[in-house]
């Protein structure tokens, strides 16, 4: 875990099974090893603390003693806004819904020191309790992890505490054959075709396809493209892409006005044609899983991938490359294509050794 300037560290040490801690000398600033005697995180870290707290490190203490939680969260906040994060738009009250509904009750009045390891290992376990799923449990330990961090940056706080985040094993992990697809889309209206194709081929976001506007549609060479702006992709970087000629035959026959895609009720439509298709689990986001799978599979390398589906990171990208059934059939066929049968191959051995 990466630590503000001057805030020591935790470690192993080879040939130990103690855990170590690291900080600066007061007094000649050289960086100090210690051992913890214990192979408990939880006990290197109030150790560290200890440490830290005895020598100083010229951070306003008084100050850092007087922070709570509502600090850290209004600091939070303030980072969103500065950073014009996206997620403040989604909900009415202009907070995530986690804050006000988990980490507000819990953490109130409590100064920002006080929040360690057991502590939130109390409040992890108390979300379990009201039935939240790990991966629900750790989007509300990830908000306090930031507000943390902030605080730590911004010398509030001398280091930030372990979070005991869960192994999340409800992972959506859906994708959209393309003879499944076209049984949903022939259940769909015409108006939603050009959207979900879209989506379907290419891997965007449902919300970043429905502020498309005509605008951004040009043609060249007969060929027609979509000029994706910075803030309409999740990596925030422009985009040009090209479309499908079956795509570009569709919106030829649209009204050049307002946004390219017609979404009307696409939500709704796409629940009831899902059921009537006989796949009533897939869901939107499975058309951008499977677009990521799909462009590799069509020999797409993978940079060009991510830019066209706005992954910004190869570990988020490869959370969306799903191995179909199909893939991995076809796999094994290639694999016998290759070697042929090597048990008749071991038997003609046996054979002429005999």
């Amino acid at each position: 875990m990466k630590r503000f300037p001057g805030t020591g560290g935790i470690f192993n040490r080879k040939g130990s099974r103690f855990l170590y801690i690291s900080y600066p000398d007061p007094i000649t600033g050289a960086t100090i090893q210690e051992s913890t005697k214990s192979e408990l995180r939880s006990v290197a870290e109030e150790m560290l603390r200890k440490k830290l707290e005895q020598s100083g490190q010229g951070y306003p203490l008084a100050e850092m003693k007087k922070w709570r939680y509502e600090d850290a969260r209004e600091a939070l906040l303030e980072d969103y806004r500065d950073k014009g994060n996206r997620s403040l738009k989604r909900y009415k009250s202009g907070l995530p819904a986690g804050l006000t509904q988990h980490c507000d009750p819990f953490f109130k009045g409590k100064l920002c020191k006080s929040i360690d390891t057991t502590l939130l290992h109390a409040f992890k376990n108390k979300l379990l309790k009201q039935g939240l799923r790990p991966a629900s449990v750790n989007r509300q330990l990830a908000l306090v992890r930031r507000m943390l961090n902030i605080a730590r940056r911004d010398g509030k706080l001398v280091f930030v505490p372990y979070v005991p985040m869960l192994k999340e094993e409800n992972v959506r992990t859906g994708f959209v054959e393309a003879d499944e697809f076209a049984r949903v889309l022939a259940k769909l209206p015409e108006h939603l075709h050009s959207i979900v194709l879209f989506m379907y081929q290419t891997g965007c976001r449902s919300g970043a396809a429905k502020k498309i506007q005509w605008s951004q549609v040009e043609e060249r060479d007969g060929k027609m493209y979509v000029r994706l702006e910075g803030i309409q992709t999740k990596n925030k970087e422009p985009l040009l892409l090209r479309l499908s000629t079956e795509l570009a035959d569709l919106l030829r026959k649209k009204f050049r006005i307002g946004q390219a895609f017609d979404s009307r009720n696409l939500r709704k439509e796409w629940e009831a044609a899902r059921k009537k298709a006989g796949f009533p689990a897939l869901l939107i986001h499975d058309l951008r899983r499977s677009g990521a799978r799909n462009l590799i599979a069509a020999g797409v390398d993978e940079k060009t991938a991510m830019a066209i589906g706005g992954w910004k990171t190869r570990s988020v990208f490869m959370r969306y490359q799903i191995v179909s059934t199909r893939n991995l059939d076809d796999a094994t066929t290639k694999l016998e294509e290759s070697t042929g049968s090597l048990l008749q191959a071991a038997e003609k051995l046996k054979g002429s050794q005999g």
